[in-house]
């Protein structure tokens, strides 16, 4: 994250947030890979209805997140 964070200011860009929510992220996509076990009805409203294969797509998230491949940053640049 911090690679990208000192490219983006590297190109004239002024960082007006910037939040890591991995560990956030990690946890609601845990929560959402659990709740997605085989043999369990799916809600009528979720993830699910848009995103195909959503528990899958939980499932890795969440474990390149444990294995540090990724970090999930919300971030607003600005450049004047």
């Amino acid at each position: 994250a911090e690679e990208v964070h000192q490219l983006l200011t590297g190109l004239g860009f002024t960082d007006v947030a910037w939040l890591d929510v991995t560990d956030q992220t990690r946890e609601f996509t845990r929560r959402m890979a659990a709740q997605a076990q085989p043999g369990t009805p799916a809600p009528a409203l979720g993830l699910h209805v848009v995103v195909p294969n959503a528990p899958e797509k939980f499932r890795t998230l969440t474990r390149n997140i444990e294995e540090n491949r990724v970090a999930i940053i919300q971030a607003v640049f600005d450049r004047p």
